[in-house]
Parts: C-alpha cells; sequence; structure tokens
C-alpha cells in the first residue's frame, strides 16, 4: 500500500517573522496546496477565523 507524506523541515528564525507568513492571507498558497476562497472574518489568521479552501485532485474538486 502505497504511503504519501508531507515534507517537514526545522528552521532556525524567530517565532515572529513564521507566525507573519502563516498569518498573512495572501501567503497561504505558499504553504498548501488549494486555493482559498473565502476567510471569515476577512483578514490575518486570528483565534476562531473560519477559512474555507478549494483544492482539486482525481479529477474532483475538494
Amino acid at each position: 500500500m502505497p504511503m504519501t507524506v508531507c515534507p517537514a523541515a526545522t528552521v532556525h528564525v524567530p517565532v515572529e517573522r513564521v507566525w507573519a507568513l502563516l498569518a498573512s492571507p495572501g501567503v497561504l498558497s505558499r504553504w498548501w496546496d488549494a486555493e482559498t476562497v473565502r476567510l471569515n472574518p476577512p483578514g490575518a489568521t486570528q483565534e476562531g477565523q473560519t477559512v474555507e479552501l478549494r483544492s482539486r485532485a482525481f479529477d474532483r474538486e475538494w
């Protein structure tokens, strides 16, 4: 049975720099294989925010 895993790496940078990348809606597509459809409420990542994504695989939209 084939197994797929996501690559991982350890980086030595300030947590503020990492969080700035993760919390910025404009760069989300750099680290996940999906299109951001909607953020509610809009803006930077925040607690309680709902993120709606769309991705295609196996000729289907997920």
